[in-house]
């Protein structure tokens, strides 16, 4: 009985990392697609580089 419990206990484990995998592969591909879209409306490309604020700044 303590092997059946602990092969669901495995089980459930296993499922619950899936899902939490899966959900955070999709949060980050639409992420990633808000960005890329983003970016295209303010006609720049995507690249790797940090954004820079091109703002005048008054001293």
């Amino acid at each position: 009985m303590t092997q059946s419990m602990s092969l669901k206990l495995i089980c459930s484990c296993i499922v619950a990392a899936v899902f939490v995998i899966g959900a955070a592969s999709c949060a980050t591909s639409k992420y990633q697609q808000a960005l890329d879209k983003q970016l295209q409306q303010n006609g720049t490309s995507n690249s790797n580089q940090s954004p820079i604020n091109e703002s005048p700044t008054s001293n």
